[in-house]
C-alpha cells in the first residue's frame, strides 16, 4: 500500500512547549471516484444492446412489483461466492496474499450488513435486506474447495507494476484480468482480488467496480476490489459493490460528477436518478459524515436519509443501511437475472465430501457477562458467519462443559454467554448427508471472575501526533492499534487477552512510535496482586524508549523482554496488563491518574494466570468400555487420568444430545471417583450412555461416551 503522506502542524501547549500533530487522510473532491462501476454501466447501457434490453426488462419487472397489491418478491436467497487473490507473490497473509481468515471476516462483515445483524455495523436504521453470501463449497469439477483461489502475477510486469485499469491506461484491462481464473459465472458470484486499480498502490482513487446484475453470466461480470480495502476492518467498499452487483446505483445518481443537484426528484436511470423513491435526490458525500446538516438539493430533508446509505459516498464509519426501495431492487435482481445462483441444479453450496470439524472463539479469556461468538470453520460445509444460519440436510451441536456444567447449542455460529467461573471444554460435531465428523477443544474458553477496577487516564492533548504504542505482543496477545493517533486510554482486558502458567516465562514485545513532539517512552505494568494499582518496580515488567525525529518523518521502534511470571501472584482471575507510553516522563501521578499525560497513550490487556502445579487439562489415558449385561446383574465403568483434580460420570437418556450429572442412590455409587458403580441394573437403563468429566484449575477433559445394554434375564 501507499505510505500515508505526513503532514505535520505545529500546536502550542498551554505550558508553552511545542508538539507536532500528523494529519491523516485527505478529503475527496467533487471529481474523485472510489467506484467504477457507473461508468461501467453507462458505457454498456450506450454500447451493448442486449444489455440495455435486460437491463430494461428487470426495470419492468421492478415496476410490476410496485404497481401490484401482493409483492411478488418474497425470499432469502444465499449467493455462492468465489474469491479469486491475484497477488505480488507474496507468503499468504502478507501484502495482496491475504489470509483465508481476512476473506471469511470479509464475508462475515458483508453478511452483518445484508441481513442487518443486531450489534454489528449493519444494524443501522435501514431494513435486513434478507440475502447472504457464503464462500463455495463445491468448485466446477465437483471436488470441496474453501471459495478462494490464489493466483501468482508475478510473471505479469503490467500487473506487477500498475495493476488493474479502470480509467486510465495503466494496468491490464478488466478482460484480461477475469481471463486470469473464473468459475462459471451462473453459478457462482466471482471476486477478484487486486493489488491496486489505475495504479494507486492500493491507496486512494478506486477502490473497486462491479458489473450490473444485466452482465449475469457473461464474460466481465463479477466485482474488482482492492486486496487492501477488501480486507480492511470497517471498510464498506464490499457492501457497496456488491449493491451495484444487485442493479443499485449509486443513490446520488445523476449529480453530475457532484457538481450539482440531479434534476429529477423520483428518476430512475443512468444519469437520472437512483430509482429510490425513498432516498432523496442529493450530491454525493465527499467521505465525511454529515448526517446532521439540511439536504441542499430539496432544502428540508435530512443529510441522514441518504449519508447514512452504503450507496452513498460518505465515510464507512458513518454508513450503516439499506432502504426498503433498495431491498426491493436487490431481491428482484435475485429473481430474475441472478435466478441461476438459487437453481436446485446448482450445487456450489452443497457438501461433496464429510465435513472435517474446526472452530473458532472470539475470544478464549472472557469476562462477566461478555458473550463469546462461535465460528464454524469446518472445511467443506458452507457458513455465512452469522449466528442464525441453517441449512437443508445439516445439523449443528456444540457441547461446552466445566465440570457438571453443560451448555449445548445447535446454531452453526452461536453466541454464548458463560456464568460459572472455570475453563469450558468444547466440542462440535458436524453431519451432513456426505458424513459426520466432532472435534473437541479442551479448556478452550476460560470465565475469570470480574475484573478488578483501574483508574482511567487522561491526556491534555489527545489526537494525531504519532506519538503512540502501535503494537502489542504478549505470549497469545498480538494487538495492532493506529501509529499516527494517541488514544488516552483503551480497555482490551476483555478481548485481547492471554492464559499463562505461574514460573514460566514468555516473550513480550512493544512497538512504538515517535514523531517531532519528542521521545516516546513507554512502560508495561502487570497487576501480579490485583489491588487495581501498579506498582514501580515490583510489577514493571518492561521499558523503553523510541528516538524523536524532525520533519514529516515517524521514527518506529520494536523492543522485546522474557516475562518470568512470579509463584506470589494472584492465580485464576483475570489480571490488568497495563501499557503506558507517553512523551516525557511517566510519572506516580499520571500512572495513579491524579495528573494528565502529556499526550498519552495507554492500554490495558487481560493476563490469567494459572498456578504452578497445573500447566495443562487432565488427560484420560484410559477410557471406559462399552458394557452389556443381564437385568439384574452389576458393572462399572472405569477411566484412568493424569492431572485430575475432581470426577463427575454423567449419564445421556438420549443418545448423547443432553447430559445429566449422576449422584450417588438408586443403581448408582461412586459418581465423583474414577470408577462409576451400577447395582442391580433394570432394562429401563438399556441403551443409556455414560461419560467421566475430569478438571482441573487449567481445565476440563471429557471422557469418551459408552453405551450400557441390559438385556431381560
Amino acid at each position: 500500500m501507499k505510505k500515508r503522506l505526513l503532514n505535520l502542524q505545529v500546536y502550542l501547549l498551554v505550558a508553552a512547549s511545542a508538539f507536532f500533530a500528523v494529519t491523516g487522510k485527505a478529503q475527496s473532491t467533487p471529481t474523485t471516484e472510489k467506484c467504477g462501476s457507473a461508468h461501467i454501466h453507462n458505457h454498456l447501457m450506450e454500447t451493448d444492446p442486449a444489455y440495455a434490453t435486460r437491463m430494461m426488462n428487470y426495470e419492468n419487472y421492478v415496476q410490476s412489483l410496485a404497481n401490484s397489491p401482493t409483492p411478488k418478491v418474497a425470499a432469502q436467497y444465499r449467493i455462492p461466492v468465489v474469491v479469486h487473490v491475484l497477488h505480488k507473490g507474496e507468503a499468504v497473509g502478507v501484502g495482496t496474499n491475504v489470509s483465508d481468515e481476512m476473506i471469511r471476516q470479509a464475508i462475515h462483515d458483508l453478511n452483518d450488513r445484508y441481513r442487518k445483524v443486531a450489534g454489528t455495523s449493519g444494524n443501522g436504521n435501514g431494513v435486513d435486506v434478507q440475502i447472504e453470501f457464503a464462500l463455495a463449497v463445491r468448485n466446477p469439477s465437483g471436488q470441496c474447495t474453501n471459495g478462494i483461489t490464489r493466483v501468482s502475477m508475478t510473471g505479469n510486469s503490467t500487473y506487477m507494476n500498475f495493476g488493474v485499469r479502470a480509467s486510465t491506461s495503466q494496468g491490464i484491462t478488466d478482460a484480461q484480468c477475469k481471463a486470469v481464473t473464473s468459475w462459471d459465472r451462473t453459478k457462482y458470484y466471482n471476486i477478484y482480488l487486486v493489488s491496486e486499480i489505475d495504479n494507486n498502490e492500493g491507496g486512494a482513487g478506486v477502490q473497486g467496480y462491479a458489473y450490473f446484475a444485466s452482465a449475469h453470466g457473461t464474460s466481465s461480470d463479477g466485482a474488482v476490489i482492492l486486496a487492501s480495502n477488501f480486507t480492511a476492518g470497517g471498510s464498506m467498499t464490499a457492501t457497496h459493490e456488491l449493491g451495484h452487483a444487485l442493479n443499485l446505483y449509486h443513490t446520488f445518481e445523476g449529480d453530475g460528477s457532484g457538481n450539482s443537484c440531479p434534476t429529477q426528484a423520483n428518476g430512475c436511470g443512468s444519469n437520472a436518478g437512483d430509482c429510490c423513491g425513498d432516498i432523496p435526490r442529493h450530491k454525493r458525500s465527499q467521505s465525511d459524515c454529515n448526517v446532521t446538516g439540511t439536504n441542499s438539493c430539496d432544502g428540508n430533508s435530512s443529510n441522514a436519509l441518504f449519508a447514512r446509505n452504503y450507496m452513498d459516498y460518505a465515510a464507512d464509519a458513518c454508513v450503516n443501511m439499506f432502504t426498503a426501495n433498495q431491498k426491493t431492487r436487490m431481491l428482484a435482481a435475485c429473481a430474475t437475472e441472478r435466478a441461476s445462483f438459487f437453481a436446485a441444479s446448482n450445487l456450489a453450496l452443497v457438501p461433496v465430501a464429510a465435513p472435517v470439524v474446526d472452530f473458532m472463539a472470539s475470544s478464549t479469556i472472557i469476562c462477566p457477562g461478555q458473550t463469546v461468538s462461535f465460528i464454524d470453520l469446518s472445511a467443506c460445509v458452507p457458513n455465512t458467519y452469522i449466528p442464525e444460519t441453517n441449512w437443508t440436510g445439516m445439523t449443528f451441536n456444540w457441547t461446552f462443559v466445566n465440570g457438571s456444567t453443560t451448555l449445548t447449542s445447535t446454531a452453526q455460529n452461536p453466541v454464548m454467554t458463560f456464568t460459572v467461573p472455570g475453563s469450558y471444554t468444547v466440542t462440535l460435531t458436524v453431519t451432513t448427508a456426505a458424513g459426520t465428523d466432532s472435534h473437541t477443544e479442551t479448556a478452550y474458553v476460560t470465565l475469570g471472575g470480574t475484573v478488578v477496577s483501574a483508574c482511567s487516564p487522561t491526556s491534555a492533548n489527545a489526537g494525531n501526533y504519532a506519538q503512540t504504542v502501535s503494537r502489542v505482543v504478549f505470549n497469545t496477545i498480538d494487538n495492532t492499534t493506529d501509529d499516527l493517533t494517541n488514544v488516552p486510554y483503551s480497555n482490551f482486558v476483555c478481548t485481547d487477552n492471554t492464559v499463562v502458567s505461574a514460573g514460566t516465562t514468555y516473550p513480550l514485545s512493544i512497538t512504538g512510535n515517535a514523531a517531532g513532539s519528542g521521545a516516546v517512552n513507554y512502560q508495561v505494568y502487570i497487576d501480579y496482586n490485583n489491588n487495581g494499582s501498579f506498582e514501580n518496580p515490583s510489577e514493571m515488567v518492561h521499558s523503553g524508549s523510541v528516538t524523536g525525529t524532525s520533519g514529516s518523518t515517524v521514527n518506529t521502534t520494536t523492543t522485546s523482554a522474557n516475562v518470568t511470571i512470579p509463584s506470589t501472584a494472584v492465580t485464576n482471575t483475570l489480571l490488568r496488563m497495563r501499557v503506558y507510553a507517553e512523551t516525557g516522563t511517566i510519572t506516580a501521578g499520571k500512572r495513579s491518574c491524579s495528573s494528565p499525560f502529556l499526550l498519552g497513550d495507554v492500554e490495558d490487556y487481560g493476563v490469567y494466570i494459572q498456578s504452578a502445579g497445573c500447566t495443562t487439562a487432565p488427560a484420560i489415558g484410559t477410557q471406559p468400555t462399552a458394557s452389556t449385561i443381564c437385568a439384574g446383574t452389576n458393572t462399572s465403568f472405569t477411566i484412568a487420568s493424569t492431572g485430575a483434580a475432581t470426577y463427575q460420570w454423567q449419564v445421556s437418556t438420549n443418545g448423547g444430545t443432553n447430559w445429566t450429572n449422576i449422584t450417588n442412590g438408586g443403581v448408582y455409587s461412586n459418581a465423583t471417583t474414577t470408577a462409576l458403580t451400577i447395582t442391580g441394573a433394570t432394562t429401563a437403563i438399556s441403551t443409556y450412555q455414560y461419560r467421566c468429566i475430569t478438571t482441573n484449575d487449567c481445565g476440563t477433559t471429557n471422557s469418551s461416551a459408552v453405551t450400557l445394554t441390559v438385556n431381560a434375564s
